[in-house]
């Protein structure tokens, strides 16, 4: 009966719920966040992809005309080293998307951690289930305030027998 009431007074605030709304909060925006890293690597793959098709164009153009000698050796090398690295930025934009995508699934389970841990939290504020130490410590508490409650009541008769005693000191004079 007196734990209801000190749960009723709202004794019982529950920093694990609060803390669990929190992490639960903060791994929601981990995930939106790494779902925005996800998308911005896929497309920088795409664009390192299209520059690949480029280059793969231009390389594979300037093979044949230096086959047939209208194009000097160092023009066929520069478009062949262009060919190698836009598919090097390929290959690390892959490997980007790849790491991006191990980043997000990581933020998922810690989601659904958090997630799960804010629903426990949420159970237990709900069906009001506290330790006997949080149930000790609301009675002292409340035990703290009743007294400090006197301690105003008496300064207030005090103070209240003060005024009376002034307004007869004033209706003397």
């Amino acid at each position: 009966k007196r734990q209801q009431e000190l749960a009723r007074l709202g004794a019982f605030r529950s920093p694990p719920l609060q803390e669990a709304q929190k992490e639960f909060a903060a791994a929601k925006a981990e995930v939106e966040q790494a779902h925005a890293e996800l998308i911005a690597a896929q497309t920088a793959l795409v664009r390192a992809e299209t520059d690949f098709q480029v280059a793969d164009r231009n390389a594979a153009r300037a093979e044949r005309l230096f086959q047939i000698g209208t194009l000097s050796r160092r023009e066929w090398e520069e478009a062949q080293a262009e060919r190698q690295r836009a598919q090097a930025a390929v290959i690390a934009a892959q490997r980007e998307v790849e790491a991006k995508k191990a980043a997000l699934e990581r933020a998922r389970r810690q989601l659904e951690l958090a997630q799960e841990k804010l629903r426990r939290e949420e159970e237990i504020a709900n069906q009001n289930i506290y330790s006997q130490a949080a149930v000790q410590k609301a009675e002292a508490e409340l035990r703290q305030a009743e007294r400090e409650l006197e301690q105003r009541k008496a300064e207030l008769d005090q103070a209240q027998k003060r005024v009376q005693i002034a307004r007869v000191a004033l209706e003397r004079e």
